[in-house]
């Protein structure tokens, strides 16, 4: 895609936040991101059939965003070698929760917008069903670190609670 699409999709998008800001999301016409963004009606429609697919494509940008950092802190987690001491673990654990931490600043104002009173419902049900299989995977990786750092009988111990 070339710059100047990226720059109109981009002002579409900013648009449609900014509408949010102002009203709710079901109140917001195709017509209103339209004068926001100062594109054409021919230029919005080339790019988006209507504000749902806008809105989709931003939602969708911070959900692959949160994966992506996700599958990042992973890898560097599946990574280490040598075996993991409690000390190493919980310095793995707050590198990736730094990750996290960073891209959520980035995202920080579309994410308050989406989720403010006039955002959309459905992005923090997308964001949970995300933390939900993320978290699932965490956890899995949790018990690894724990099989490396304790003995049967402890992880025994630990499954009876």
């Amino acid at each position: 895609m070339d710059v100047r699409s990226v720059v109109t999709k981009n002002k579409i998008k900013m648009a449609l936040l900014n509408c949010i800001k102002e009203k709710p999301l079901a109140n917001i016409l195709n017509k209103d991101i339209i004068a926001k963004s100062e594109v054409s009606t021919r230029t919005f429609y080339h790019y988006y059939l209507d504000k749902d697919e806008v809105l989709n494509e931003i939602e969708n940008e911070i959900l692959a965003g949160l994966k992506k950092i996700n599958d990042q802190d992973y890898q560097n987690v599946t990574q280490v070698s040598s075996p993991l001491t409690n000390e190493t673990n919980v310095a793995l654990a707050q590198k990736e929760f730094k990750y996290l931490i960073d891209y959520c600043d980035t995202v920080k104002e579309e994410g308050t917008i989406l989720l403010s009173s006039n955002g959309d419902i459905n992005f923090a049900n997308k964001i949970r069903e995300l933390s939900v299989k993320e978290t699932k995977r965490y956890q899995v990786r949790e018990i690894l670190g724990l099989v490396q750092v304790k003995s049967p009988v402890q992880l025994l111990l630990l499954l009876k609670k």
